[in-house]
C-alpha cells in the first residue's frame, strides 16, 4: 500500500523495474512498501499510478521507491515493507543534486521489529571487500587535477592577446580548405628537442620522430620518443602500431573526434599564438621518460603560445605521454591519449576559437572521460579486445569511495581518483540515458560561468527532468548496484548505440565487491553528493518498518529492494 498525507511536500513515485529471469527466492514482485510522514511543513500528494490501499507492485527484478523533499525543512517518515524474502537487499541512497550544501545530515531510523529479534543485517563496513590499487591511476588523476589548475593561465594569457583582423582569420580558414591533399609524413628518424614543462623545474627531451601518419585530411600526426621508448623494447612494433591505430587516419580518433566534438586546431582572432596560415600544425604525440613525475600524459594549452608570450612554449599542438606507461600497459596510455585529445580540442573550440569561459573542473574532467566511454569501441588491447576505462577503473573508484563526495566541490587530494571516479561514473550514465547529444553540446553551449547550470539545461533540452533529479537517479543506479537483467530506466546502465558508437550495458552487481557496506562518514549532504544506507534481508517473508527515517531539505530518497 501506498499511501499520502496533506503534509507532505514531496513527490512520491514507484518504480517498478521488469527484468527477465529473476529468481523466486529473492523476487521482490509481492513487496508491498507503505510511508507515514511524521513531518513536514507543507501540502503535497501522491504520484505513483497506484495510490489504494492495498497496492502490490509485481515485478521479477527489483523495485525502486523515490521520495524527493522540495521543502525547506526536513522530512521524517517511516517506511513500511511487507513480504520482504531471504536474500533480498534494501538500499537507501540520500542525495543531494543542488550544487549548494545541505546543513542537515540525512537519517536512516532505526528498525522497528515488533519487539521480535532482528531480521535484517545492516551493513558496518566503511571499506570494500575489494580495494581498487592502481598507483598509476591514482598518480595520474592527482596529475590531472593539478594540471586543471593551469587552465586558467592559459585563458588569462589568451584574454590578455590583441586580435587579429577578421580578414587575417579568414585568411587562415581559406589556406586549411586549400589544402586539399594530406601533408608528406615526417621522415622517420628526423630529432627535435622537446620541453617538458609540467612540473616545477621544466626538462628537456631529445627525441625521434617515430611514426609518421595523418588524420585522412590536411592534418599530419608525428609520435616522438626519447631513448626510454625503443625498439629494444618489449612489445615495442606492436604498441607503436596500436598507438598509430588510435590515431591515425579516417577511423583514428583525431578524425573521430572532429565528428564528435571538434578539431584540435585551426583558424583564430589571437595574436602571439601559433597559426595553421601557412601549413596545418601538426598534432604531436610526445612520448618521454620522466624521472620523477608519476603522470600518465598531458595536454598543455600553453604550448599553443608564441615564445614571445610564454617563453617556454614548444609553439605546437602536442600532447605528452609517459613512456613506461606505454611500455608496461597501452591499452591504458590508449585510452589516455584520448583524454587528453578531448581537453585539447575543448582548449581550441572553446577557449581559442571561440572566447568561452572553461568549464569548471569536474565537468572539464568529465566530458575527457566520456570520451573515453564514447571511443572505447575504437580502443583495444594487446589480443584486440575492446578496452573501456569507465567499467574497467572510474566505476570501481567511485564505489569504494563510499559516496560522500561533491562532485562540484573538488578538493586538491593526494589520490584523486574518487573524484575521478565520480564524474567519469556520472559521463557515462549520461551517455547511456539520454545519448551523445550532451556530450556534444557541452562544447558549444557551456557559454555561462557555471557548468551544473549548463548541464541542467542540457539535460532538460533532450527531454529530461532536470540536473537535480537525474543526478539523485545516477546515485541510485551506482550505490543500488543496477544490473544489466533490468530494462532500461533511470536506474540502469543499458547498453546503447548512437551513430557509430556503441555503448554497452554496464552490471553493476559485478562490482558489488568495491561498494563498502556502510557508507562513509560525512558531516552534511554536500553539495551534489549521495549517501547510502545497505540492509540485507535474513529471514523468510516478513513484514517490518523502519521508523524516522529524516529526508533533508532539498534532497531525495531512493529505496531499492532487489
Amino acid at each position: 500500500m501506498i499511501h499520502s498525507s496533506p503534509l507532505i511536500l514531496a513527490s512520491l513515485v514507484v518504480l517498478l523495474l521488469a527484468a527477465c529471469g529473476g529468481s523466486g527466492k529473492t523476487d521482490p514482485s509481492a513487496v508491498e512498501v507503505r510511508h507515514t510522514v511524521l513531518s513536514s511543513s507543507a501540502n503535497g500528494g501522491c504520484l505513483s499510478t497506484d495510490c489504494s490501499p492495498s497496492s502490490v507492485f509485481k515485478n521479477p527484478a527489483a523495485l525502486v521507491w523515490s521520495y524527493k523533499n522540495e521543502s525547506s525543512t526536513p522530512v521524517i517518515l517511516d517506511i513500511n515493507f511487507r513480504n520482504l524474502m531471504a536474500g533480498q537487499e534494501i538500499t537507501y541512497v540520500f542525495g543531494n543534486g543542488f550544487d549548494n550544501n545541505g546543513a542537515i545530515l540525512p537519517g536512516a531510523g532505526v528498525a522497528d521489529f515488533a519487539g521480535e529479534a532482528p531480521k535484517t543485517t545492516v551493513g558496518n563496513s566503511t571499506l570494500p571487500l575489494l580495494k581498487v590499487n592502481e598507483p598509476q591511476v591514482q598518480s595520474n588523476d592527482a596529475w590531472h587535477f593539478a594540471q586543471d589548475k593551469r587552465r586558467q593561465e592559459w585563458q588569462d594569457n589568451l584574454t590578455n592577446l590583441p586580435i587579429k583582423p577578421m580578414g587575417m582569420v579568414r585568411s587562415e580558414a581559406r589556406a586549411m580548405i586549400a589544402q586539399a591533399t594530406p601533408p608528406a609524413d615526417m621522415a622517420l628518424g628526423t630529432s627535435k628537442v622537446w620541453t617538458d614543462t609540467f612540473g616545477e623545474t621544466n626538462v628537456d627531451y631529445t627525441t625521434t620522430a617515430r611514426l609518421s601518419c595523418n588524420d585522412s585530411r590536411q592534418r599530419r600526426i608525428v609520435f616522438w620518443a626519447d631513448s626510454g621508448f625503443n625498439s629494444a623494447t618489449s612489445g615495442y612494433s606492436s604498441s607503436l602500431a596500436l598507438l598509430g591505430k588510435t590515431m591515425c587516419g579516417s577511423t583514428g580518433a583525431i578524425a573521430r573526434m572532429a565528428s564528435l566534438l571538434g578539431n584540435v586546431w585551426g583558424p583564430h582572432a589571437s595574436v602571439g599564438m601559433i597559426s595553421d596560415d601557412t601549413a596545418p600544425q601538426d598534432v604531436n604525440i610526445v612520448i618521454v621518460s620522466p624521472t620523477d613525475a608519476p603522470w600518465a600524459g598531458y595536454f598543455s594549452g600553453g604550448n599553443s603560445f608564441k615564445k614571445s608570450v610564454v617563453a617556454d612554449s614548444n609553439e605546437a599542438v602536442a600532447f605528452f605521454v609517459n613512456a613506461d606507461i606505454v611500455n608496461k600497459d597501452i591499452q591504458f596510455a590508449n585510452s589516455t591519449l584520448v583524454h587528453e585529445l578531448t581537453h585539447m580540442v575543448n582548449w581550441y573550440e572553446r577557449s581559442v576559437r571561440r572566447g568561452l569561459p572553461r568549464h569548471n573542473t569536474w565537468m572539464e574532467e568529465m566530458s575527457a572521460m566520456m570520451t573515453e566511454d564514447v571511443l572505447s569501441s575504437t580502443l583495444t588491447d594487446k589480443n584486440g579486445l575492446p578496452y573501456n576505462k569507465i567499467t574497467g577503473l572510474r566505476l570501481p573508484y567511485y564505489l569504494s569511495t563510499g559516496a560522500g563526495l561533491s562532485m562540484v566541490n573538488w578538493v586538491e587530494l593526494k589520490d584523486a581518483s574518487g573524484h575521478y571516479g565520480m564524474a567519469g561514473s556520472l559521463g557515462a550514465y549520461l551517455n547511456r540515458r539520454f545519448g551523445l547529444g550532451i556530450y556534444k553540446d557541452m562544447v558549444t553551449e557551456c557559454t555561462g560561468t557555471s557548468s551544473w547550470d549548463c548541464l541542467d539545461n542540457l539535460i532538460k533540452k533532450y527531454n529530461g527532468p532536470g540536473m537535480v533529479q537525474v543526478f539523485n537517479e545516477f546515485g541510485a543506479a551506482v550505490f543500488g548496484l543496477a544490473t544489466n537483467r533490468d530494462p532500461a530506466s533511470q536506474f540502469t546502465y543499458p547498453a546503447r548505440v548512437d551513430g557509430l558508437y556503441p555503448l554497452p550495458a554496464v552490471d553493476l552487481q559485478a562490482f558489488k565487491k568495491y561498494r563498502p557496506s556502510q557508507a562513509a562518514a560525512v558531516i552534511n549532504l554536500q553539495a551534489t553528493s549521495h549517501t547510502y544506507l545497505v540492509e540485507a534481508v535474513n529471514v523468510g517473508i516478513f513484514t517490518y518498518t523502519r521508523r524516522g527515517i529524516k529526508i533533508p531539505p532539498f534532497s531525495s530518497l531512493n529505496v531499492l529492494v532487489r
